[in-house]
């Protein structure tokens, strides 16, 4: 399941009654687990939910070794109640990658936001971060291995040569399934209730569209990153 899918279902929970506890959160591991932990840390520092909702969470990352262009990663996220209960747990995905974490310099820090998903009556207390790595500046083959977000055993995965055509089919179902998205989120934001009947058919949708994200063979040009980018803002926008 990769990040795409799991904006959509956050986006999804902006329209229900998901969501729930407020106030500090702490971190628990300032490691983050998986490859990524070899270059960013978390900052230990408290941590406060935000959003209408109170399931947003914004995380800071010090970089502690840049990544290269050849280097891509995400992250995932372990939230727990006070007695380590797991209340959500979004895995990194092996299919897309956080851009931005190129961007920061040695000793700067980068803030991932994560949407998350717990019981409404759920108290969450304290988290930590999890990773997905690749690194393909060591060899010139095809084969890459990525960290698991889970349990940090690593899994081989052969990329097919790049094609364009299967990306722009893909970024061309993501932005109609956003635009819809919009539709019917503004639909709830007027009180119309229909909107809800809707939910099932929406979330249908975004398991497809997941799958045929991380169907997408090789990697994206620098325009379809830019393309993606603006689309998946337009989201993020939406669902704050």
């Amino acid at each position: 399941m990769n990040k795409i899918y799991y904006l959509a279902i956050a986006a999804a929970c902006a329209l229900s009654s998901c969501g729930g506890g407020d106030g500090k959160i702490k971190v628990e591991d300032t490691q983050i687990a998986g490859g990524l932990g070899d270059y960013f840390e978390v900052v230990d520092k408290p941590y406060v939910l935000e959003g209408e909702k109170g399931n947003q969470l914004k995380v800071e990352l010090k970089c502690n070794k840049p990544l290269n262009d050849k280097q891509q990663a995400s992250c995932g996220i372990v939230v727990m109640d006070k007695d380590g209960n797991t209340l959500d747990s979004q895995n990194a995905s092996q299919y897309w990658s956080e851009y931005g974490l190129h961007q920061v310099n040695e000793g700067e820090s980068y803030i991932y936001t994560f949407h998350l998903d717990f019981p409404h009556e759920s108290k969450p207390a304290k988290f930590r971060i999890t990773s997905s790595f690749r690194d393909e500046s060591a060899t010139a083959s095809s084969v890459s291995s990525y960290s698991s977000s889970s349990d940090d055993d690593e899994i081989e995965v052969v990329e097919e040569s790049s094609s364009d055509d299967d990306w722009d089919s893909a970024l061309d179902s993501y932005e109609e399934f956003v635009d819809n998205y919009i539709r019917l989120f503004k639909k709830a934001q007027a009180g119309d209730m229909s909107a809800m009947g809707e939910y099932a058919t929406y979330m249908e949708k975004a398991e497809a569209l997941g799958d045929k994200l991380s169907s997408a063979k090789g990697s994206m040009s620098s325009s379809q990153v830019a393309r993606y980018t603006k689309i998946l803002n337009k989201m993020a926008t939406v669902v704050q």
